[in-house]
């Protein structure tokens, strides 16, 4: 069903474009970062996939007998002269005559906005949710404790609705957070840290039973970058717990530049029991990963070597703004290859058979990046890719419900992630 019957309508200006949010039935243009580039399924359709900006996202249809230059996932690009269709209710673009696909190589930094309604969603087991509001309710307690009388309890309250609006905004405007400061650590604690229970839980319960048999025994070391209060040290208890039982005693490596305490403390000692009633041992190393020869002292003095298990969540995008923070001259690629550089030579250093599991935010600089880890880490036959990152993870948090902690946070209906799982295949990197 192409558009040659609406090529009577008014084409743009050649340099014109409509944000996604703005579009309407017709001839337009739109710039975006491609995603779910697939072949189509029936001979009329050549590809099929979608196009979002930071205003939303929408279905894009190239058919075969207006076929263009082939899609490309993860480009950021400019959609010329496609026809806005309205097929069954929903908008979608369709390709026609003059349609043409122009990529910019240099793009801009576009947080894409995660109104799909294309997207399937997944469910986390119900088990973990329920733990997950309990830890909730803990950190609520922990910071506006109930014996304190009311005046004190709302004045407490309204300083941290304060805090969090803060971080929120440094959060989406890319800008250094101060979490030495104890009032942003409370904010994160009640806006952030839930969302980053499950991403290692999910990760883990879908690897193949022959990626993990050799990994978890009663005693196994696990090593955390990057980790704040460490949220995911609560999602491989979740594990543990529900698919692990043999393994007793954890021994985990935290690897931050903030020595987050008490809340790393409170992690270790007052959460993990809620989602698994093993033994933790922990050991707090300060480490700032912009310095790779720093990081492979650090490593080397902690015996990282040791680890079978080695995550990196959400990492991946803070180190890429801090780039381009740091090197704003650098172009997009430039600051692409020296994050993929830094963390390719981290895995370097670990042992025969361990996991490298790096998780981050559903933004197409991170596939871009992972991308980039994964070409390096074959190249150099250093590890095998068990979980490629060329898909979008995304599951739909049953959460967050709490009366007192819903106003702290926006309701997310689903959450998205791109993630990747490297298994090393020899200890010693060939240089």
């Amino acid at each position: 069903m192409s558009n040659e019957d609406n090529d009577q309508d008014i084409c743009p200006p050649s340099d014109s474009y409509t944000s996604i949010n703005a579009l309407i039935p017709g001839l337009t243009s739109v710039k975006g970062f491609l995603s779910d580039i697939k072949n189509g399924k029936n001979p009329q359709i050549f590809q099929e996939g979608n196009i979002g900006d930071d205003t939303g996202s929408i279905k894009v249809v190239i058919f075969n007998d207006h076929r263009i230059d082939p899609l490309q996932n993860s480009e950021y690009c400019y959609l010329k002269k496609v026809y806005a269709h309205d097929y069954f209710g929903i908008l979608q673009l369709e390709s026609g005559q003059g349609t043409e696909v122009v990529y910019d190589k240099d793009p801009p930094f576009v947080i894409i906005n995660k109104t799909d309604p294309f997207r399937q969603k997944a469910k986390i087991p119900v088990c973990l949710i329920n733990e997950i509001n309990h830890c909730d309710k803990k950190i609520f307690e922990t910071i506006v404790p109930e014996s304190q009388n009311r005046d004190t309890k709302n004045q407490k309250i309204l300083n941290l609705k304060k805090c969090v609006s803060e971080l929120g905004y440094k959060f989406s405007g890319k800008l250094p957070v101060p979490y030495q400061d104890q009032k942003m650590q409370d904010a994160y604690m009640l806006r952030y840290f839930p969302y980053y229970i499950e991403t290692i839980y999910y990760i883990l319960k879908n690897l193949d039973v022959s990626c993990t048999s050799k990994i978890f025994e009663d005693n196994f070391k696990v090593s955390l970058y990057g980790c704040g209060p460490a949220p995911e040290l609560l999602g491989l208890c979740g594990y543990l717990r529900d698919y692990q039982p043999s393994t007793r005693i954890v021994s985990v490596s935290f690897f931050d530049e903030n020595s987050w305490d008490p809340w790393r403390s409170d992690t270790v000692n007052e959460l993990t029991p809620l989602f698994w009633h093993g033994i933790i041992e922990s050991q707090f190393y300060k480490l700032n990963l912009f310095t790779t020869k720093e990081a492979a002292t650090k490593m080397i003095e902690s015996k990282v070597g040791e680890s079978r298990i080695h995550s990196l969540q959400n990492v991946v995008s803070d180190l890429f703004y801090r780039c381009k923070e740091k090197f704003p001259k650098d172009d997009y690629s430039t600051t692409t290859e020296k994050i993929a550089d830094t963390i390719t030579d981290l895995i370097g250093l670990s042992s025969q058979g361990s996991l490298w599991i790096i998780s981050d935010q559903d933004l197409p600089e991170v596939q871009k990046i992972l991308q980039s880890i994964a070409d390096k880490v074959k190249s150099n036959k250093m590890g095998e890719i068990i979980m490629p990152p060329d898909q979008r993870h995304l599951y739909s948090p049953e959460i967050f419900k709490l009366e007192f902690v819903k106003e702290f946070r926006k309701n997310k209906e689903e959450v998205g992630f791109w993630s990747m799982v490297i298994r090393k295949i020899y200890s010693d990197r060939s240089k």
